[in-house]
């Protein structure tokens, strides 16, 4: 599991009422993916109206597909154990990573 893969994840959902399997996108890096059970993720979403959405397009991808009109919301960080993750399914350019990460950069001010 490296930075930039988009993996499907067994997300919790917050009141820990159950859970969903969902597409995400990895943002950490390799040092940390290396030295901890988790991974921090950015969800990915089809409800394209919330303003912290980058649509995710097909030259945006450099393996694998997601679903069209997808794209991550850059305002929903969680950490999430490696074992949560099933299979990857994509992964995206650095351009597009480059991009998250401009979006979680105007966030936090």
């Amino acid at each position: 599991m490296n930075c930039r893969e988009v993996w499907l994840v067994d997300v919790s959902f917050i009141d820990s009422s159950g859970s969903k399997v969902r597409p995400a996108l990895i943002i950490s890096g390799k040092r940390y993916n290396n030295s901890h059970p988790d991974v921090i993720i950015c969800s990915i979403t089809s409800n394209s109206s919330h303003d912290c959405f980058l649509e995710i397009g097909k030259m945006d991808l450099t393996l694998g597909s997601v679903c069209p009109g997808s794209g991550v919301r850059h305002d929903t960080i969680r950490r999430v154990a490696k074992t949560e993750l099933i299979r990857r399914v994509a992964k995206v350019s650095r351009e597009y990573g480059d991009g998250v990460v401009r979006g979680i950069s105007s966030i936090l001010g």
